[in-house]
């Protein structure tokens, strides 16, 4: 099997527009010196038979590595690599190459080629002549044999450094040359010129005027290839460079188009690079809050031609400087930006690096090009999901068969959002619920919903969804996610149209989540007891649960909270406020740093009990006044003017009957674990729906069964009740064991 002649030569001078079959002679696995960074690095060993060179492969390509396709003497076809310079070192890394064949020997005796810069080469084909640009970088001082160098025979010919007199005109500052008679010259260099006739500025009669060579500050020298600091500057060509000197010393600008590289092709041992990309996804800006102090980002991810992503993440100023800038869908070319290793819990690009930019970066609106596609899809079948990690981001594309409406819910720090759950099926037999979070759940959503009440059931289209594990598994939106109806970019689009209609629709199908009619998870119904019986909420994952309960008992004292009201991170700040007068007339907010007037918000704990047993809860101001029936501002006043109805508020309160929707989860206070509980929503008593859910209770009863269903893959109590309890109150005339004890004996 022949190679390409000359072959390593043309790697080494940055071939174009042709392909150079070579050898693989060693491969050797990088080890990564940068904690968390993902995905292997090969360095390659390449022959022609006569010369041999080492290479970098991309990160694209270490998959021939990993399966073992490319190995020692294996033949490859070299189609594009490009070259650094790294630590007085050229890097070459090979960006394009396609296995050929293997082969059993090794092909020539080649020789290594050093890739040290201003080395030469010598090997069996003749010496390796550089690229143009380290032509340029090998010409060193010539002239004037400085610091014992031999002098150069440029020398003889062009005028010395600076543009200086030419020969036999005068020495230094036009003064007459210090008589030498033997060889040496400054520091030891080379002959200094002969004797002039007069001297110069500074010395005897004046220098005879330049024939051929400008003096300092004189008229242009002539054309000097060589020689540092000369005419053309910094011992580049006169033809050469971005800048060159023009006739009235202006600096003209190179006008040549912008050297695109390919987002594949980015990686550690590149400094410059331009990219040309379409923003896909953008971020609406992030506030954090750590140690150091707080602040704020955005990213997007960008798409190129040749079908590579990335994600590009603005810190702070930079976000405040280039948000606005940023449009989805638009191209743009950026450069003189940072790569930085991804971390892959938050980016779930192609990537291995993202982009980080800096106060030099550089982002212009370019051009739109039909051949940048604008958006790329990575699609899984809905059954795969049954085996993969919670918290994977992933794309899936399937047919709507069912979408609720839109609901709100408290998140934990007291916010809202809204959702709207759907169901999806494919092809594969399985159907999923997905989430739409925020602006998704209304736009799309809206138009899902639409044509569902239509009977119409659209393709829907998720990219870098997270896959969750709640009541099943289900795939949620983030803010980097993308939702498409009908994306006509997804070849499987009418695929899936074709196949739903044509009897794909009557498909038996196995739903992966737990979802009611309309696509409500289902709140398990439960007693008290089996919080304590099951361990319910212990672990990573919190328990959603409903009960039917009675307050039996609610604390009178720090049930509030003065609020701030002032507008934080785009919503009320909430945070609590310090009395700094102590009589309660000024009121300050260290986050906001600033004095407003407080809000009461409840922070409620209470003890609800049914039958079985009892818990201590917590309800915030979003439940506390369904509870009591007062918002917190009244209470809290009757509170301070000593009002008999604060007392009645409480005491009317117990023994009331609600549907309450309660959230439990692990929490650790002081080294200790503790099971906290929070109530999410409070309803009033359904007579009608707690009779029929009764009856249904009864029956499971007459068939042998539990009248509240037991959890499946329940923790026992033996191994979940250690190390947990719930702060305990006592309340006057009642006996209490423990939150965790036998139950309340309340009657």
């Amino acid at each position: 099997m022949s190679l390409t002649p000359g072959g390593i030569q043309e790697v080494y001078r940055g071939f174009t527009n042709k392909n150079v079959r070579l050898q693989v002679l060693g491969l050797k696995k990088l080890e990564s010196k940068q904690p968390g960074q993902s995905g292997s690095r090969y360095k390659v060993l390449l022959s022609d038979g006569v010369e041999a060179m080492s290479c970098i492969l991309a990160s694209q390509l270490a998959s021939m590595a990993d399966s073992n396709q490319i190995k020692e003497n294996s033949i490859v076809d070299v189609h594009e690599c490009i070259q650094n310079e790294m630590n007085q070192k050229r890097i070459l890394i090979i960006l394009s190459m396609t296995f050929v064949g293997a082969c059993d020997y090794k092909i020539g005796d080649p020789k290594t080629l050093s890739l040290k810069l201003g080395a030469q080469q010598e090997g069996a084909g003749g010496a390796a002549h550089p690229p143009p640009q380290q032509q340029q970088q090998q010409h060193g001082m010539h002239g004037g044999s400085m610091y014992g160098a031999p002098p150069a025979p440029q020398q003889q010919q062009y005028p010395n450094m600076y543009g200086g007199a030419p020969q036999n005109a005068g020495g230094m500052y036009g003064g007459p040359p210090p008589a030498t008679s033997g060889p040496g010259g400054m520091y030891g260099g080379g002959a200094a010129p002969p004797p002039a006739a007069g001297g110069g500025m500074y010395g005897g009669a004046a220098a005879p005027p330049p024939t051929s060579g400008g003096g300092m500050y004189g008229s242009a020298p002539p054309p000097q290839i060589n020689g540092n600091y000369g005419a053309t500057g910094y011992g580049m060509p006169q033809d050469a460079g971005s800048y060159k000197p023009a006739a009235g010393g202006a600096i003209a600008r190179n006008e040549a188009p912008v050297s695109i590289s390919p987002i594949n092709s980015l990686n550690s041992y590149q400094n410059r690079w331009t990219i040309k990309a379409r923003v896909t996804t953008k971020t609406p800006i992030k506030r954090y809050s750590n140690a150091r102090g707080e602040g704020r980002f955005f990213s997007f991810d960008l798409l190129d031609a040749d079908g590579g992503e990335i994600r590009v993440v603005g810190w702070n100023d930079q976000c405040d400087r280039f948000f606005d800038q940023v449009e989805q869908g638009r191209v743009y070319y950026i450069s003189k930006a940072s790569l930085r290793n991804k971390r892959g819990n938050y980016n779930q690009t192609r990537h291995q690096f993202e982009i980080h930019l800096e106060s030099g970066s550089r982002l212009e609106l370019a051009p739109d090009e039909t051949s940048i596609p604008k958006i790329s899809f990575n699609f899984v079948p809905i059954n795969v999901l049954e085996d993969t990690p919670q918290g994977s981001i992933v794309d899936i594309i399937g047919v709507v068969e069912s979408a609720a409406e839109v609901t709100t819910i408290t998140r934990k720090d007291g916010s809202e959002a809204v959702k709207r759950s759907v169901s999806l099926r494919d092809p594969s037999g399985r159907s999923i619920e997905v989430t739409l979070w925020g602006e998704f759940a209304s736009a799309p959503g809206d138009t899902i919903s639409a044509e569902i009440a239509s009977s119409r059931h659209p393709v829907v289209a998720i990219k870098g969804g997270r896959v969750g594990e709640f009541n099943g598994k289900n795939i949620s939106t983030v803010s980097s996610s993308s939702v498409l109806l009908n994306p006509p970019e997804a070849p499987e689009t009418p695929q899936l149209q074709q196949w739903y209609a044509s009897g794909g629709s009557a498909q038996e199908v196995k739903p992966l989540s737990g979802i009611k009619e309309g696509g409500r998870k289902a709140d398990r119904r439960i007693c008290i007891s089996q919080i304590r019986g099951e361990g319910l909420g212990l672990g990573d994952q919190a328990a959603w649960v409903q009960a039917v309960c009675y307050m039996t008992y609610a604390r009178n004292e720090n049930f509030s909270y003065p609020a701030c009201t002032l507008t934080y991170n785009g919503k009320q700040c909430n945070k609590k406020l310090a009395d700094t007068t102590g009589d309660g007339t000024s009121w300050f907010c260290e986050r906001c740093s600033a004095n407003c007037t407080p809000e009461w918000r409840y922070i409620l704990s209470c003890q609800l009990g049914d039958h079985s047993d009892a818990s201590w809860v917590t309800a915030f101001n979003e439940t506390a006044p369904d509870l009591l029936g007062t918002p917190a501002g009244q209470l809290n006043q009757w509170m301070n003017e000593g009002n008999p109805k604060f007392s009645a508020v409480f005491r009317d309160a117990q023994f009331k009957q609600f549907i309450v929707k309660l959230r439990l989860s692990e929490d650790k206070y002081q080294e200790e674990k503790r099971l906290r509980i929070n109530v999410v929503r409070v309803d009033p008593m359904s007579f009608k729906s707690e009779t029929a859910w009764t009856l249904d209770g009864i029956s499971r009863l007459e068939r042998g069964e539990m009248a509240y269903p037991p959890q499946q893959n329940n923790v026992p109590m033996k191994q979940a009740a250690p190390g947990y309890h719930q702060p305990a109150a006592q309340q006057p005339g009642m006996q209490q064991t423990h939150a965790y004890g036998n139950p309340l004996q309340l009657w």
